[in-house]
């Protein structure tokens, strides 16, 4: 009787394993049903325009409907939709379009799509709950007031890909704590760009940036703010990664940066453009990783130099006082390169 029932029992586990497995194996992945969808001028793709009838807090975007490709999330598609908590977007997803989550106020939790270049301008506008987002290095332009007041971000990374920062991106992101700007060759900033207007203010120990090694330029004004103290990001130390490439640093990038204390220049640079430190005035430290060859130079019609000599350069107090003040209006450059 034992012996039967091991038969029985054996014959069981080989008929229906297989189909266990299958069934685990084929289960599709439950997406939202309802939402709305206009075919691409082009007749090539979609684009999803509409919460429609869908429900739920969880939006699971497909990655095809009617057997195309699902490519843009369109403009103002989910634009004051409050109800929204998490997003998933497909691979298939390339654009955001201007508007397409502004005011949703209890988006929290994004997942974007790997293949992702362009957010457009107010694209998550005033979600204010919207924690840490994985910003994909596929992305190449983050459009103006983005993630204008998106002040749930603690820590935000911008990828190597990126070439535009649109004005006022990050605006009023008060509880950034890190910031990890990674961007390659970023275009330069303007003068009343806001992009990190009083990032961190709200974090009692300032504000960390950290600049990563495949950085090749810093942008100019990336974060002065209309030479206010007060619009200025609550930057307290910047730390250039291990191995930096990053030879320039930027017109104005850190100008009115008030509660910026130490800053170490790697040998990578070899130019700081005028005015990248001035008016930080509580900068006590700058440590050279080289202090050979610097002149400062200025600019116009009435050009003048000045040899920045190695053995001043090598007092950290010293170099920081040069930095912020008495050459700060000088173009620094490092000679015989």
């Amino acid at each position: 009787m034992k012996i039967f029932k091991k038969i029985v029992c054996y014959s069981f586990i080989i008929l229906f394993t297989p189909l266990i497995f299958i069934a685990c194996k084929t289960k599709e992945p439950s997406y939202t049903d309802g939402l709305e969808y206009k075919l691409s001028s082009n007749g090539q793709y979609y684009i999803l325009t509409d919460i429609g009838m869908a429900q739920g807090d969880t939006i699971n975007i497909p990655n095809q409907f009617n057997g195309l490709d699902v490519k843009v999330i369109g403009e103002s598609a989910f634009e004051d939709y409050s109800f929204i908590k998490k997003v998933i977007m497909p691979n298939s997803i390339t654009t955001i379009e201007r508007s397409a989550f502004k005011n949703c106020n209890s988006l929290t939790s994004i997942v974007f799509s790997n293949n992702l270049k362009l957010i457009e301008d107010y694209a998550f506008y005033n979600c204010k709950n919207l924690q840490n987002i994985d910003i994909p290095n596929s992305i190449e332009e983050l459009g103006d007031y983005s993630f204008y007041g998106c002040e749930s971000f603690t820590i935000l990374e911008i990828d190597e890909n990126i070439k535009k920062v649109g004005k006022s991106s990050f605006y009023n992101c008060i509880n950034l704590e890190k910031l990890y700007f990674n961007a390659k060759n970023c275009q330069n900033f303007g003068t009343q760009s806001y992009v990190f207007y009083k990032a961190g203010q709200n974090v009692q120990t300032g504000l960390i940036v950290y600049i990563g090694n495949s950085v090749q330029s810093l942008p100019a004004y990336i974060f002065c703010n209309n030479f206010i103290y007060e619009y200025s990001p609550n930057i307290m130390n910047v730390i250039f990664e291990e191995n930096s490439n990053c030879s320039y640093i930027g017109y104005y990038s850190f100008a009115y940066c008030n509660n910026l204390t130490s800053i170490v220049i790697p040998s990578s640079v070899n130019t700081i453009d005028s005015c990248a430190f001035n008016h930080c005035n509580n900068l006590e430290t700058a440590t050279f990783e080289n202090t050979n060859n610097w002149m400062g130079t200025t600019k116009g019609s009435n050009i003048q130099t000045v040899t920045i000599n190695s053995s001043e350069l090598t007092n950290p107090e010293t170099a920081s006082t040069y930095l912020s003040n008495t050459y700060s209006s000088y173009c620094w450059i490092r000679k015989n390169l």
